[in-house]
């Protein structure tokens, strides 16, 4: 195969992996980022294209651009004197990328951005931040703004990171030059999220503990406010004991009446709280019931410490999320949960569980809770939480799922079906 060809292939590529952005769930968190709408990770179809010089001449390359939520439209960006192993550093950047190892994918991109292949500061922007590096992907947000201003991408990706360090303006700018070229409806909805939760900042009455931030509404949430940051602080103790997670910045937490919570949040009313990198609890008549209040608090600080022990753009499998809270929250829902699965009903595969559950129906979102419940329990009743620990460390370290849990436990999470499957059947 001739030089000129195998970089034609090499540009393709690169084309395709640029501007990638998936529309999924904003609770999918992020075998690759973003490619996509807050919170979001998947990657879209490739599209490219590459013209050739005679062998050992200056290359020059057409890259197309695919815009998410729009037809491919052809705009091209064009860089001359590229070299080949520039281009296919690049090439190997968005592989690994791809394939979950953003460690390795590092100096590939370095090399690329080195020899000023398109799209790769937005390549290493990905990989920095899915590496916890928030201030260089942060520099290389920025600088990839800089390069390719009319184009969606870069813009989005600087706004979940400018999200991350709590510059609300900064995002909300950023998201609106993002949506003024190319409108896409998820990250329209995060931006209207976004702005109510500058609002909040602004009228909502404040209290603060060592580890916590609670905002709300008015004098009348005062004292609700103030129990919340007790039962905060106590899960910060009891939660980060089992799991070994202690967040050392200050959690978020904010508290609506239930009518606000849901116009902010937009889930479905089976829903008692909500964590999205932030605390949303509605606490409507919630003093009635301090038993459930608690319950609630505790719930969804574990998904943050869980957020916190794996890293906030891992993607972590919602059995194992939910699972993890509904053990780790103070309740007793054994009965309950083996009450709605001995009475019949076929088990739900690990792939159908492993997705968000905003989805469900009151009833299919149960038994989703009740089966992640059971599932976790076991895990937890036969080694503990230290290789549950071991499971999550994995996580961290950009595994896959799958490939964490054998890591940590050495069998087939298939396995955890049928032993549930067999205690249902016997009772």
């Amino acid at each position: 195969m001739s030089w000129s060809l195998r970089l034609i292939l090499l540009a393709m590529l690169v084309g395709g992996a640029w501007w990638q952005f998936g529309q999924n769930s904003p609770r999918e968190r992020l075998a690759q980022l973003p490619p996509t709408p807050p919170g979001t990770v998947m990657p879209g179809g490739p599209t490219g294209r590459s013209g050739t010089n005679a062998a050992n001449a200056p290359q020059r390359v057409t890259v197309e651009v695919q815009r998410y939520n729009n037809p491919p439209g052809v705009a091209p960006i064009v860089a001359r004197g590229l070299d080949q192993a520039a281009v296919e550093a690049a090439a190997r950047g968005w592989e690994t990328l791809r394939d979950g190892r953003p460690e390795d994918a590092v100096s590939y991109f370095d090399k690329a951005v080195e020899g000023n292949v398109p799209g790769s500061t937005f390549g290493l922007a990905q990989v920095y931040r899915q590496l916890g590096r928030g201030g260089e992907a942060l520099i290389m947000a920025h600088q990839s703004t800089a390069e390719a201003p009319d184009e969606p991408g870069p813009w989005h990706l600087l706004g979940l990171l400018l999200q991350e360090e709590n510059d609300l303006a900064g995002a909300a700018e950023a998201f609106e030059k993002s949506l003024a070229i190319a409108p896409n409806p998820e990250l329209t909805k995060a931006l209207a999220k976004l702005k109510a939760d500058l609002t909040t900042r602004e009228d909502y009455f404040v209290g603060e503990s060592a580890h916590f931030r609670v905002r709300f509404e008015g004098p009348t949430m005062a004292y609700l406010a103030e129990r919340i940051l007790d039962l905060l602080e106590e899960g910060y103790r009891t939660v980060g004991l089992a799991l070994h997670s202690y967040p050392t910045q200050i959690t978020e937490t904010i508290l609506y009446t239930d009518q606000a919570f849901r116009d902010v949040t937009r889930v479905p009313g089976w829903t008692r709280g909500l964590y999205d990198g932030t605390v949303r609890l509605p606490v409507s008549g919630a003093d009635q019931n301090m038993a459930e209040l608690a319950r609630v608090v505790t719930h969804e600080y574990v998904h943050a410490a869980v957020a916190h022990r794996v890293g906030k753009r891992t993607v972590v499998p919602t059995w194992l999320q939910e699972g993890l809270a509904m053990n780790l929250e103070g309740s007793d829902p054994d009965k309950w949960a083996l009450g709605l699965w001995q009475n019949g009903g076929k088990l739900i595969p690990l792939k159908q569980l492993s997705q968000p559950f905003l989805g469900l129906s009151a009833r299919q979102a149960d038994r989703a809770y009740a089966q992640s419940y059971l599932l976790v329990k076991d895990l937890l009743d036969r080694n503990g939480t230290y290789i549950m620990g071991d499971f999550l460390e994995g996580l961290s370290r950009g595994m896959s799922w799958q490939d964490a849990f054998w890591d940590a436990y050495h069998y087939r999470p298939d396995e955890m079906i049928q032993r549930l499957r067999q205690r249902l059947e016997h009772g």
